[in-house]
């Protein structure tokens, strides 16, 4: 089952069944924290199987870019959507923490046990991060004005 809800301008896409003998530790998890209402995001935790993990925080104004385009399709073509936050699979954890005006993400996890943690501040930053398979770590950090990154990670 998947419920959609919206909250501002946040779109929040959440499985919510749960197999009859799941443990507390098989449930997802979202944790989501925006102080301003023109910060857009679309957040994907698929419902089977789960154990999935998820905590943002976005502090400033128009971050995220859900709806837009990325500002260099070039290095971001094959990418997630700016402002899509994705974990398909398994104990996946993933943490972003935003701070400024105008940045863009996608962060992507398909597969089993990927782990990804970011921290971006300032303005006009853009990040991806892919990863499909099992295992996967990516950790960044975006600090000033202006930055690019992608990561693209594949593990079986």
């Amino acid at each position: 089952m998947r419920i959609k809800a919206k909250i501002g301008v946040i779109a929040v896409l959440l499985g919510l069944t749960a197999p009859a003998n799941a443990t507390p530790s098989d449930d997802n998890f979202l944790s989501l924290m925006s102080t301003d209402i023109s910060n857009t995001l679309q957040i994907i935790e698929e419902t089977q199987p789960a154990g999935n993990a998820m905590v943002v925080t976005v502090e400033g104004t128009r971050n995220g870019g859900f709806g837009s385009d990325w500002l260099l399709p070039d290095l971001f073509g094959g990418f997630a959507a700016p402002g899509t936050l994705t974990q398909i699979g398994s104990h996946n954890v993933m943490a972003l923490e935003v701070h400024g005006t105008e940045n863009m993400f996608s962060l992507f996890q398909s597969g089993m046990n990927n782990m990804v943690a970011g921290y971006i501040s300032g303005t006009g930053n853009s990040a991806a991060v892919m990863q499909v398979g099992n295992g996967n770590v990516a950790h960044f950090s975006q600090i000033g004005t202006g930055n690019s990154l992608a990561i693209s990670q594949s593990s079986w």
